[in-house]
Formats: C-alpha cells, sequence, structure tokens
C-alpha cells in the first residue's frame, strides 16, 4: 500500500502544478483570453497543447508504474508458496 500511495503522490503532485499553472498564468496575464493563433484563441492553444498532453502522459506514466507495483506485489505472494 505504501509503494502505491508513492506512486499516487507522484503522479498527482506533477498533475496538480501543471492543472494550477494555467489559472495563475491566466491571472498574471490578463491578455491571454483576447490572444489568437491563427484565428484559434490562445487559451484553447494553452490547453489542447500545453496542458492536456502532459496530462494524458502522466496518466500513461501512472497505470504502468501502478501495474509494476502490483506484479512484484503478486510476485512476492507467489514465491511464498
Amino acid at each position: 500500500m505504501r509503494a502505491q500511495m508513492g506512486v499516487t503522490l507522484s503522479a498527482l503532485l506533477p498533475a496538480a502544478a501543471i492543472v494550477l499553472a494555467y489559472p495563475l498564468l491566466a491571472v498574471l496575464s490578463p491578455g491571454l483570453g483576447t490572444a489568437h493563433v491563427l484565428g484559434v484563441p490562445l487559451s484553447l492553444v494553452i490547453l489542447g497543447g500545453a496542458i492536456y498532453p502532459p496530462i494524458v502522459l502522466l496518466g500513461l506514466w501512472y497505470v504502468r508504474r501502478t501495474e509494476r507495483v502490483e506484479r512484484r506485489f503478486v510476485e512476492l505472494f507467489r514465491d511464498r508458496d
């Protein structure tokens, strides 16, 4: 359970930082809501290109890491038999 908690925290903290960075950026740069890139609002470009891909990659990493922890746990009990 401690290993699972460690994996969860190691994924949750960067995810929170990524998600909280956008509102902070919006507050610090009020012109963000009116700027456009190739006719697309800059805020959508930031959400689609700078926030969601890292969150998805972090989720994929989390699943792989969690599965590895579970495999080790199962192997530990198989070795006992």
